[in-house]
């Protein structure tokens, strides 16, 4: 049995810190915002402190979710704030939400390509492309975010096939999201049966074989497209974690939640190559020692 809420109605008010979801908290997507602050000079140092000449540069952050997601409002803005104080406005940056610059699925060639400086994404929106990446997001691979993420990173840090996959592209930080629920805007599912011939967004090979093994037809969809798809019955409803409720307003979509934490998806942050080259040796080398201390 599954425990799903069959009045979705009375979830609907916020409460601090998330939505309380039958005794479980749904965290924020987990902001790594030490690192954040330890590459914010990425770019370039200012004349006064490095006695080098330094030319004005505006970096752009690419971004798959919308503006006012807790990823832009505690991470990449108080990010981009302190890039510009710490180069007394030599650095800037601009953050460009909601797909603005492509799709969810090309966010990773955009930093490759040079088209953006950094991005964030799901590595399950380009299946096939991190395999090995993909194996944290088994079921079992951390209770939580936290757990989840500390997991993805010993594993980077560990196999080198990892960061291999990261081809083009330099890992600024990868995590782990809160653990995903289903999410339905008809149905309630009480047992693996009541998902079966539904159609459910899935958001990486992992998730597609989960659903596929209960009977549901899994649909693969970047999670900004999800509130559209589910109210007008593309798809039947949505694996995906349960910060969804308030990040993308998902609750005005959904009758019911079933909890069941399934499996929690891996993401990227990265920086494209050119842009950390063009950083001074010592900074680049002070951030990634300060990165690795933070984590041991």
């Amino acid at each position: 049995m599954f425990d799903v809420v069959q009045d979705f109605a009375t979830l609907k008010s916020t409460k601090k810190g998330g939505i309380q979801v039958k005794g479980m908290k749904c965290n924020r997507l987990l902001a790594i915002s030490s690192f954040a602050s330890l590459v914010l000079l990425a770019g370039c140092q200012t004349a006064e402190t490095s006695g080098e000449t330094v030319n004005e540069v505006d970096l752009a952050f690419s971004s798959f979710m919308p503006g006012p997601h807790p990823q832009h409002t505690d991470v990449f803005y108080p990010f981009i704030e302190e890039v510009e104080e710490a180069t007394d406005g030599r650095v800037t940056g601009t953050l460009y939400a909601g797909n603005a610059l492509s799709k969810a699925d090309h966010h990773y060639d955009l930093v490759v390509n040079g088209v953006a400086d950094m991005s964030i994404a799901l590595h399950g929106y380009t299946p096939g492309r991190f395999p090995v990446t993909g194996v944290t997001e088994l079921p079992f691979m951390g209770e939580d975010g936290t757990k989840g993420t500390e997991i993805l990173w010993s594993l980077y840090e560990k196999y080198p096939e990892i960061e291999a996959e990261h081809e083009g592209a330099r890992v600024g930080w990868l995590f782990k999201n809160d653990p995903a629920q289903i999410f339905t805007t008809d149905t309630p599912i009480h047992s693996p049966e009541d998902l079966k011939g539904l159609k459910i967004r899935t958001p990486s090979p992992a998730a597609r074989d989960i659903l596929e093994a209960y009977g549901a037809i899994p649909v693969s969809m970047p999670m900004g497209d999800v509130y559209e798809g589910m109210q007008r019955g593309v798809i039947d409803g949505a694996l995906a974690p349960a910060s969804v409720v308030t990040n993308f307003q998902l609750a005005d979509v959904t009758g019911y939640i079933t909890e069941g934490n399934f499996y929690t998806s891996s993401l990227f942050v990265v920086i494209n190559p050119g842009t950390w080259m063009n950083c001074q040796l010592k900074i680049r080398t002070r951030s990634t020692k300060l990165w690795e201390k933070t984590w041991r």
